[in-house]
């Protein structure tokens, strides 16, 4: 495989490093990949939980209606953000990238940008979910015993959206820098505020009001509001360069060069997020044909499924902060080395909770649901679809190494063939002859189809000629 004539030898570095900044070129491959991933996997485990914390009360507080109303309600939020989460992982890479250059002026003109266009963004979107709330979920099918309850809970959650972008962001760009530990102390006190405001909002404790499903979403707001202020107090405090100053003010101001690199890189990224949850979507339609019963089952499902994806995402976002900051250096070696240490990472990760799951399904799956027929109906879709998130996690390690290098096209032309290619229309014909059942083999043949098609791209393609974002 060619590499880029960057590859070649380079002029040195600059003595000092970034301020404020965590190497991650120096040291053992698989314990600085542990060391740095392992504070991710717990804030991942951690905002699931709170998430499952929450689930539990809407479900046994307000019972199923309720309960398919946020799935459907939380899945059209997360295709109307996909272009930001695009842009803040983008911005992750160019950080990090910045980092292992030891260039402090472009990770400030990339933290400058990135704000300035996630403000302008994150405005439209909350003021249209917020408006056309009862539109999109219409157009989703969604059944209209979770309507009201769906209508209630998302208009909430577009009002938090600003803040959760940015509470998103500054933690991506401290893992950037190659700080991943900050963000975890700040994730917990996020689902501490959470967890402890959900059943007040939800019931109405004291001088709490009683706001139903609304209320766990106005929990969430919150929290994110809370936590996002305390670490903008305590990050300006300490003179991270993470936080403009009035000095650098200036580098609020949309750089194009470094604007034009959050577009290329970060729509790509974003329209990933957009086609997964698209898919959700078309997805999330085909249940609900099926009743509240079999909705609140899938619901409850890939509440779970993401649970088991968190170790693999936080594996994958080690991969990408150290890959960046290995390119950023020029250092291929030590980007050959992760990556051999990451994919049986990344197998391993998965396989142990996918294995605990089949052994205690029904156990595991109680704690989401009361109803005895959607308990049932959960059990079901475990036992169809859990295995193919094993080959999803090793194909996460893949993909997070092409992103880091700037190839972030051809995996999003990957996930939109196992998507639509194969996942949508798998399910809509299948499911017409064989009954609802059908509709959950087609999440492991979707991962199967997405392992293959990274796996051949990183080892036959000619990635490494886009490695640098100039």
């Amino acid at each position: 495989m060619d590499k880029p004539a960057a590859d070649a030898p380079a002029s040195p570095k600059p003595a000092a490093r970034v301020k404020g900044s965590k190497d991650l070129l120096s040291g053992s491959v698989g314990r600085t990949l542990l060391a740095y991933s392992l504070p991710i996997m717990v804030a991942n485990m951690l905002q699931q939980a709170n998430t499952v914390v929450n689930t539990m009360w809407v479900s046994h507080v307000l019972g199923p209606g309720a309960l398919a109303g946020t799935f459907n309600a939380n899945l059209l939020l997360a295709f109307l953000i996909g272009s930001v989460s695009g842009i803040s992982m983008a911005a992750n890479v160019l950080i990090a990238q910045a980092v292992g250059a030891r260039d402090t002026e472009r990770m400030q003109k990339s933290v400058g940008a990135s704000i300035t266009l996630l403000s302008f963004i994150s405005v439209i979107i909350a003021v249209l979910g917020a408006v056309l709330a009862p539109q999109f979920l219409a157009m989703m099918g969604t059944p209209a015993g979770a309507l009201p309850d769906a209508i209630a809970y998302l208009r909430v959650i577009f009002y938090a959206a600003p803040f959760m972008f940015f509470f998103n962001f500054i933690q991506l760009a401290q893992r950037g820098s190659g700080d991943s530990r900050t963000p975890l102390y700040f994730s917990i006190l996020a689902v501490f505020l959470d967890v402890v405001l959900n059943p007040l909002l939800i019931i109405g404790v004291g001088p709490f009001p009683k706001m139903g499903v609304a209320g766990s979403a106005m929990a969430t707001l919150l929290a994110q509001v809370i936590s996002l202020g305390i670490m903008v107090v305590l990050l300006y405090r300490g003179k991270s360069l993470l936080i403009p100053r009035k000095e650098t003010l200036r580098f609020l101001k949309l750089d194009l060069h470094i604007v034009s690199l959050l577009i290329t890189r970060g729509v790509p990224m974003g329209l990933t997020t957009i086609v997964v949850t698209g898919a959700a979507l078309a997805m999330m339609r085909l249940v609900n044909g099926y009743g509240v019963a079999t909705a609140a089952a899938y619901g409850a499902a890939t509440q779970l499924w993401v649970y088991v994806q968190m170790p693999g995402a936080a594996n994958g976002a080690g991969v990408t902060a150290m890959a960046a900051q290995a390119i950023g250096a020029k250092r291929w070696d030590r980007f050959d080395q992760l990556a051999l240490k990451a994919m049986p990472v990344g197998f391993a990760v998965t396989f142990i909770p996918v294995v605990f799951i089949y052994i205690f399904n029904r156990q595991v799956m109680g704690l989401f649901l009361t109803d005895p027929e959607a308990l049932r109906i959960a059990q079901v879709v475990n036992n169809h679809a859990l295995w193919g998130f094993v080959c999803f996690s090793v194909s996460i390690v893949s993909t997070s190494l092409l992103r880091a290098a700037g190839a972030v096209v051809v995996p999003l032309i990957f996930i939109f063939v196992a998507m639509w290619g194969v996942r949508i229309p798998l399910s809509a014909v299948t499911s017409h002859y064989f009954g609802v059942e059908a509709l959950w083999w087609s999440f492991p043949f979707a991962s199967v189809t997405i392992l293959i098609c990274s796996l051949t791209y990183y080892r036959f393609g000619n990635w490494r000629a886009k490695a640098l974002l100039r």
